[in-house]
């Protein structure tokens, strides 16, 4: 489905914008990576994006959570 897949595609980080008015930096400063963050904001961050893929679409919310799987299955814990 094409266009639920642009639509997965402009929604995929929406999760964040909620957190990034919380200045999520590091102990210098800096942005934090995400694949780097503590794993309770990583979760955090990725159920809000699921929520908001979900208000879009199911196709969406399945697109975003197979690439949320994608990006942390290298991730060990």
């Amino acid at each position: 489905p094409w266009f639920e897949l642009i639509n997965a595609c402009a929604q995929h980080d929406h999760g964040w914008m909620e957190n990034e008015r919380d200045a999520l930096v590091d102990s210098r400063g800096y942005p934090q990576d995400f694949l780097h963050m503590p794993q309770p904001t990583t979760l955090a961050m990725a159920r809000q994006n699921l929520m908001s893929a979900e208000s879009v679409s199911r196709w969406c919310s399945i697109l975003v959570a197979r690439h949320g799987e994608h990006l942390y299955s290298s991730k060990d814990d």
